[in-house]
């Protein structure tokens, strides 16, 4: 995984999301790593897989809520694996566009 993959994860992680790990974007995909904010976890989860979809999550008093998600897909190489993202709003999309800038 590249470091720039590395940085935006941790900008991320440092804007206070916790993030959840899915080993493929297919349908039969299961979750890897749940509602992470260890660095190396999750990027040891994003190792050895085609897609990964990861799922952006803020803490409530009820546990996590998912606010944003983002998809991988290794198979065109990983200098621009980031193929598609979604946020609950504009607050989280600029935290994604701000984290990912060099592709978005």
């Amino acid at each position: 995984m590249t470091k720039l993959v590395r940085n935006a994860i941790k900008h991320l992680l440092a804007r206070g999301y916790a993030i959840t790990v899915w080993d493929s974007i297919e349908g039969d995909g299961e979750v890897d790593l749940r509602n992470s904010t260890d660095l190396d976890a999750i990027m040891g989860s994003l190792e050895g897989t085609e897609s990964n979809k990861l799922v952006l999550k803020e803490r409530t008093p009820e546990g996590f809520r998912a606010v944003g998600r983002l998809i991988f897909v290794y198979e065109f190489g990983e200098d621009d694996p980031l193929q598609d993202y979604g946020a609950a709003d504009e607050e989280v999309e600029h935290d994604i566009r701000e984290a990912f800038a060099y592709i978005v």
